[in-house]
């Protein structure tokens, strides 16, 4: 062997005294005067210096008499040359292994060439001064030769090929026993000596005694004190050991039960097992690699079984590491261990069988800044990498690509420390970051591995230093001590918009409380800082997000803090990332915002100050946890953005509408897109928020608190709008109505008013804002709620231009129908003076019902108002609305409306005339202070009588009504006072003779007592006098009147007559006791109300003289009441 040892003359062995001035006079050239550097020495195998190397390569060899004293030392060799000093063993058999030790060897074993005797060997390893040599199959003892180039070199002293080497083993069986199980043991020169002194060993512990030995084959029963390891066979020649070992099991198992073992080598191949009963078990043997790191790792797992246990033990049996594997958990992972030690694995399935395969492995290296490979072939595999770390050394597992088949899958990562525990767990889905939490000195492990089902192959690297990169990477951090914070840092430019977000959090110790965050800028003031919960906390809080908006260039740093001194941060996730900037907003165009982890998005558009816009927001989701909102902050042209200075901002966590009201500025505006942390997404459509006049419903909401509601709408000069607004509802002071405003584009209020929600009012809940005649122009409508602590939740609008109908008929019936907001005009023609009426019937309205219909009359010409109508009359049931006295020639409009709700009415346009037929025809629906015209037709000589009767009148009702009848021409044939049943029963039924008239129209002004007052609804019966037979004396006549009737009777007289009419039996009703009157005509002229002979009245019997008749001829009897109903009976006889 070669030994280094430092320079000088003195070495370490004892030398006969005789021989020390000649060694040290011979080795001056070496000692030199530069007695302080090195010198090798080369020994035999009795440990005698044959060979000594100076530091310059100059060499001396020994030669030694048979009493051991050097007898002889040979000239100085030069550095270079070729020369053999000795060589170990100097005997044995074919495959002996020779070492031998020289100089000038040429360090290439192909450029070297070993002869044993002639018989050229396989050089097996070459230096400058050894080289290792195998004694070849036909060799024979003679000396060594060594050729390297064009020198060669011959041993001294021969080396003899003779049956004296170590024993060989080639084989042991079983490689697993119980105590009391016999080992055979296979090789060569097992018992070279006759007398048989072989001495056998196992796992280091000697076995007492061999039931068999031959220089072939070795047997041996397992003592009590057998131990799992190597068998050593020693024979004076030397010692063989076996290539596998030998497994005791512990005394709980018994070989018997054992359905199959075998030897997995490191990194080999693989020891298959079926194992058909519980009852059964499998052993698989290792030996523990030059590292100590090693992994089991199972494949191919069948199972009847429920579970699969498994035991490792270490030689002398004790446990090392136990458990369970299965098809989705096949990988152990096992703490360190003895390098070259043998272990034994018991495989033992519970409730059934199982088949699997199991192969050790050694756990590869992770070299700090060298990329490495995981891969994984097996679903649910794991596999572990070992890393060495100096106390406190900052370091980081970089994952830089992940692929999983299935693909998508994460992976997981298990940080051990150097106690192996593990201190450290996350899972990457692509690539990611992991911070090393490294306390003490010493080897640390991370496991990787997928989940059930899942293979991966993963390329990572140990990094230096635990900085946060601003790539959106998520870093996995944790596992310090209890009460030991997470100190990270991050680098920042100018200006930098950056969010920070923690998930996944888990805590050790008081879990109930959360962990706190802190940023500080290079300066060390605080930039953002907060409370982060665990999931088992709070779902809702277990991903929070930090935003670092405009900062300055430097280093920044993130301090993560448990909730106390006696909890620890376990891990947790942090993610840094520039805000993303998207493509500006469009009118009309969607946008999908997707957000990942802390992920948030900005984007822009371009508006004008006072635009209404809105944006629609849709598709909103959240996930880990889901349910969560997704916040847009909108901020104004120019400034800075930062957290506190948003224009508006509300949070979805759903289908919404943002609204932008009356924008202050005309530039770029920017939404930021954001949620707590988790990922989310939504779509994203910007609007004007305008309302088109197509009579279509449109719901308007998501207002906030004190923010009005601005919509647009263009309109065309002239144009006709109606403005509804229905389906109100208000957040906060709901008990009073909002505000509505409509104005032009030069500012003017063109409409306003005041709205209810359902719940403050049922019949003011839709309202309707007229917009007439309006100006070219764009216009605003402006809906404020009851006051700043209120919001609109939603309206619907509609905004629709009048419907026009067909012209109005006389005599035929027009239905109307209106939707929401709906009004509808009509027209008819009529002239100057008319007297006219629209019959309104079958009126309705829904939601909710029970509302006016409202109808308007404008005279011809000039521009329609809501102020300007000539009649207006509001309608719930069936009624007229009376067009006396018509001011003007031409078409006339009907304007029908609601406040809003939908509605129905049915009208009819009439002639207000009066038809001499004697029936008795009803008018009302009269105005306060409204006169009530009507028409009739007479012929000349007409005797009419007009009645009225039934009068009603709101207001003054204390005074009669006035009536008057004026001919065509413009004369009053006839006037008078009517009243009211309640006024004047004896006066509340009233006629009117209209008698000898001439041919033409007439017309009938009925009013009321006065301006205040109004024609609630009164009977007018209109008809011709009643010609009665002619009277003859001494026969009575009976006569009948009914309502306003009057009857003519006749009789013939001489002039001088003396004549009596007597009456009898008179009565009258509606009221009754009411005079008959009796008026008598004398023959010839015209019979009018004034020239009658003689007249009378009679409650009851009477006569009426008629005395000296002054004619002779036909003479005319009139009976008539006030206008009641009445009979009487009449005698005519001689006086």
């Amino acid at each position: 062997m070669e030994l280094q040892e430092n320079g000088g003359c003195a070495v370490g062995r004892a030398f006969p005294q005789s021989l020390v001035g000649l060694l040290c006079s011979l080795l001056l050239f070496a000692c030199g005067v530069i007695h302080a550097q090195s010198t090798s020495y080369v020994y035999d195998a009795q440990g005698r210096v044959v060979a000594v190397t100076a530091n310059n390569g100059t060499s001396a060899q020994y030669s030694y008499d048979a009493l051991g004293h050097v007898s002889q030392i040979g000239a100085p060799l030069p550095a270079g040359q070729l020369d053999t000093f000795t060589f170990t063993p100097t005997h044995g058999a074919a495959g002996t292994q020779v070492t031998i030790q020289g100089q000038g060897f040429d360090s290439n074993a192909a450029n070297d060439t070993v002869s044993f005797n002639g018989a050229v060997a396989s050089v097996l390893t070459a230096s400058a001064t050894q080289l290792i040599a195998t004694v070849p199959s036909n060799a024979s003892t003679g000396p060594i030769s060594i050729s390297a180039g064009s020198q060669t070199a011959t041993t001294a002293t021969p080396f003899v090929v003779d049956d004296t080497s170590a024993p060989t083993i080639t084989q042991v069986s079983p490689l697993v026993v119980s105590v009391g199980n016999t080992v055979t043991v296979t090789g060569t020169r097992l018992q070279p000596v006759a007398s048989g002194i072989t001495v056998v060993d196992m796992g280091g512990s000697a076995i007492p005694s061999l039931s068999a030995a031959s220089n072939s084959q070795l047997q041996y029963v397992v003592p009590n004190s057998g131990t799992t390891g190597y068998v050593k066979a020693s024979t004076p020649y030397g010692s063989g050991i076996s290539p596998l070992p030998v497994a005791v099991l512990p005394g709980t198992f018994s070989a018997f039960n054992m359905a199959g073992s075998g030897y997995a080598a490191i990194d080999g191949n693989g020891v298959n097992l079926n194992i058909a009963t519980a009852s059964q078990f499998g052993a698989v043997i290792f030996t523990a690699p030059s590292s100590g790191w090693v992994s089991l790792q199972a494949s191919g797992i069948s199972a009847s079984a429920s579970s699969i246990n498994y035991m490792v033990y270490a030689p002398g049996n004790s446990l090392v590491q136990q458990g369970a594997i299965s098809s989705s958990s096949p990988s152990i992972h096992l703490p360190y261990l003895v390098a070259g030690t043998p272990y034994l694995v018991i495989i033992q399935p519970v409730g059934g069988g199982a088949q699997l395969t199991m192969n050790a492995v050694s756990n590869a290296p992770l070299v700090l800044n060298t990329e490495a490979t995981v891969a994984t072939v097996v679903p649910g595999q794991s596999k572990r990498l070992i890393f060495q770390a100096a106390a406190n050394q900052a370091l980081t597992i970089f994952i830089d690509s992940t692929s999983t088949n299935p693909a998508g899958k994460s992976v997981s990562y298990n940080i051990y420390n150097t106690a192996q525990q593990s201190v450290l767990s996350g899972s990457v889905s692509n690539s990611g970051i992991i911070a090393v939490p490294v306390t003490s000195a010493g080897t640390y492990q991370v496991v990787v591995g997928a989940d059930s089902g899942v293979t991966s192959t993963v390329q990572l690297h140990l990094g230096p230093g635990n900085a946060l990169p601003t790539n959106g990477q998520a870093v996995l951090q944790g596992g310090l001590p209890a009460g030991q914070s997470d100190t990270i840092t991050f680098a920042a430019n100018a200006g930098d918009n950056l969010e920070l977000t923690l998930s996944n959090i888990s805590i050790n110790g008081s879990w109930a409380w959360p962990v706190s965050v802190s940023v500080t800028a290079p300066n060390g003031t605080s930039v953002a800082s907060g409370q982060c919960y665990t999931p088992a906390e709070s779902a809702a809080q277990s991903t929070c997000r930090f935003p670092l908006w405009n900062l300055v260039q430097g280093t920044y740093t993130l301090v993560v803090s448990p909730p106390n001194s006696g909890s620890s941060v376990a891990s947790f996730n942090a993610v840094l990332q520039a805000d993303t900037v998207s493509p500006p907003l469009t009118l009309h165009t969607p946008a999908t915002v997707t957000l990942g982890l802390g992920q948030v998005e900005r984007m822009t558009f371009v508006a004008n100050a006072g635009d209404n816009l809105a944006l629609s927001v849709a598709n909103v989701s959240t996930t880990n946890p889901s349910g969560q909102p997704v916040a847009i902050a909108v901020y104004q042209p120019g400034g800075t953005i930062l957290t506190t200075n948003a224009l508006q901002t509300e949070a979805f966590t759903g289908n919404g509408t943002f609204n932008l009201t009356n924008l202050p500025a005309s530039g770029t505006y920017t939404l930021v897109i954001t949620t707590g942390g988790e990922p989310g997404a939504a779509q994203l459509t910007l609007a004007q928020q305008t309302i088109t006049t197509n009579g279509q419903a449109s719901t308007y909401s998501g207002y906030q608190a004190g923010q009005n509601a601005g919509l647009n709408f263009t309109a065309n000069a002239g144009d006709n709008l109606e403005l509804t607004l229905s389906n109100i509802s208000i957040n906060g002071s709901w008990a009073w109505p909002v505000s509505v405003n409509v104005f032009g584009s030069n500012g003017t209020n063109v409409a306003s008013g005041q709205c209810y929600t359902p719940a403050e009012s049922t019949t003011q809940s839709t309202c309707r804002f007229p917009l007439w005649n309006l100006a070219q122009g764009t216009y605003s409508i402006v809906v404020s709620p009851p006051n700043s602590g209120s919001a609109l939740t939603s309206f619907n609008a509609t905004l629709q231009a009048d419907s026009i109908g067909a012209q109005l008929s006389l005599n035929t019936p027009a239905t109307l129908t209106l939707g929401m907001g709906q009004v509808q005009r009509v027209t008819f023609a009529a002239n100057a003076g008319d007297n006219l009426a629209l019959n309104v019937a079958n009126i309705s309205t829904t939601n909710p019902s029970g509302q006016p219909v409202t109808v308007a009359v404008y005279q011809p010409g000039g521009t329609i108002l809501t102020t300007n109508s000539l009649q207006t009359v509001a309608f719930t049931g069936n009624a007229a609305l009376n067009l006396p006295n018509l001011p003007a020639t031409g078409t006339y409009t009907v304007v029908i409306s609601t406040g809003g709700e939908a509605g129905a009415a049915q009208l009819t346009l009439v002639q207000q005339a009066i038809t001499p037929n004697g029936q008795a025809n009803t008018y009302g629906g009269y105005q306060v202070g409204q006169n009530a015209d009507i028409n009739f037709a007479a012929s000349a000589g007409d005797n009419l009588e007009l009645t009225l009767s039934n009068i009603s009148i709101n207001g003054s009702w204390a005074w009669p009504v006035a009536v008057s009848i004026t001919a065509t021409n413009g004369t009053t044939v006839a006037s008078g006072q009517c009243y009211t049943s309640a006024q004047s029963t004896t006066q509340s039924t009233c006629r009117l003779p209209l008698w000898n008239l001439a041919q033409g129209t007439y017309t009938l002004v009925v009013s009321p007592p006065n301006s205040g007052s109004a024609l609630t609804s009164f009977n007018v019966t209109l008809q011709a006098d009643t010609i009665g037979s002619s009277l003859s004396l001494n026969t009575p006549a009976t006569v009948t009147l009914g309502l306003g009737q009057v009857e003519r009777m006749t009789f013939a007289a001489n002039a001088g007559s003396n004549l009596a009419l007597s009456i009898a039996n008179v009565s009258t009703t509606n009221p009754s006791g009411q005079a008959v009157a009796i008026a008598v005509y004398q023959p010839g002229g015209t019979i009018l109300t004034t020239n009658a002979l003689l007249s009378g009245s009679f409650t009851g019997n009477g006569t009426l003289s008629l005395t000296n008749l002054p004619a002779t001829g036909t003479y005319t009897a009139v009976i008539s009441t006030s206008g009641m109903p009445a009979s009487a009976q009449m005698t005519l006889a001689p006086q």
